[in-house]
């Protein structure tokens, strides 16, 4: 019967395999989409290099996406010794992959701004996208900086991932509701994927994984700690992870089940309009069922944690304390009133410096 531990590695695993397998079918059913508008429109693009260019720039990140999930379902296996260095090339590959959509967004909005007349500049959603370069630049410095330092964490990593996190996440979501309007422009140019998302219900959804995000940056603050580079400190951190998990499996699970409510009354209609839509349709489900196998992940890792850790508090108790014992006063003994002599055994004055019996010195 395999142990609780060995059964959570394997639920891990699987959890891997299918969130990399969904992310995989996603990039390429993207890829496929993009192909496919570009194949009947490309030739009414021709005349709008900039809008092409974004196009191709957004292809290589969604290349960047595929070898991404590939990544994860390579490293969901804990067991491995090379789980670190695939780990690291999943880092990379998501970094690159925002900072390649980052870069077509740009090149995007320069192309639309320039073809189109502006009665306004918008220098919010500009500043959003560098803000999100900038991130995606600090996450694999982060991230690049862990790896190496493995024996001796450092405070970088985890500063830099929570500067990531703000940048990518935050920053987006405080311009859209007005908070940084002085800063990154009017909330009316500004979080456009909140906006997006709040349009589907799903703001709920993007802040899970927000907070997911930031309680995993946290934690590499939190590593720094020798109190918690122990068995119980490892331990609590697991299940601070763990709650990170649960956050982003359910997420994950809602958001992509809700865009399939939303797309199963028109996906067969959509399909023999854009063929490659089956495909995204095919990987939001898969993403959905990975969600829920990440929220099992997470619950389960919890309860494991949590079990360990009132084994190793029954298994070494705290030591109970006792009263001191009394001690007893030290005898007091008289002094001597008669010397024996050594050879007769006859008893003599104290005083007496010869036995009174037999004569010998005393």
């Amino acid at each position: 019967m395999q142990s609780s531990e060995s059964v959570l590695k394997n639920i891990i695993r699987y959890s891997g395999i299918t969130f990399g397998a969904g992310f995989i079918l996603l990039s390429i059913g993207s890829l496929a989409l993009l192909a496919e508008l570009l194949a009947r429109v490309g030739g009414a693009l021709l005349n709008v290099p900039q809008l092409i260019a974004a196009l191709v720039i957004l292809m290589v990140g969604l290349v960047f996406g595929i070898i991404f999930g590939s990544s994860a379902v390579r490293s969901s296996d804990l067991r491995r010794p090379d789980t670190v260095k695939k780990v690291s090339l999943s880092a990379t590959a998501f970094s690159m992959m925002i900072l390649f959509s980052a870069i077509a967004l740009i090149v995007l909005l320069v192309s639309v701004y320039s073809s189109i007349s502006f009665s306004f500049f918008p220098a919010g959603l500009f500043a959003q996208v560098i803000c999100m370069m900038v991130g995606a630049i600090l996450l694999l410095v982060a991230y690049r900086i862990f790896a190496a330092n493995l024996t001796t964490p450092k405070l970088a990593p985890g500063i830099l991932a929570i500067a990531a996190v703000v940048l990518i996440y935050i920053v987006p979501a405080a311009a859209s509701q007005g908070l940084l309007g002085d800063v990154l422009g009017s909330s009316g140019t500004s979080g456009l994927g909140l906006q997006y998302a709040t349009s589907l219900g799903l703001t709920g959804e993007f802040y899970m994984t927000t907070a997911a995000f930031m309680i995993v940056a946290v934690c590499a603050v939190l590593y720094l700690a020798p109190q918690l580079r122990t068995v119980k400190g490892l331990h609590a951190l697991r299940i601070i992870l763990a709650s990170a998990a649960i956050l982003f499996g359910i997420a994950l699970m809602y958001s992509n089940f809700m865009g399939v409510s939303i797309l199963a009354p028109r996906i067969g209609d959509t399909v023999r309009v854009v063929y490659s839509m089956s495909v995204t349709f095919t990987a939001i489900i898969v993403l959905g069922v990975a969600g829920i196998m990440i929220l099992v992940a997470g619950i389960m890792s919890i309860v494991v944690s949590s079990k360990a850790l009132a084994a190793q508090a029954q298994a070494y108790p705290r030591p109970q304390t006792y009263p001191a014992p009394e001690v007893p006063p030290p005898p007091v003994y008289a002094a001597p009133t008669q010397r024996t002599c050594p050879v007769c055994g006859a008893q003599n004055a104290v005083a007496a410096a010869y036995c009174s019996n037999c004569g010998t010195k005393l």
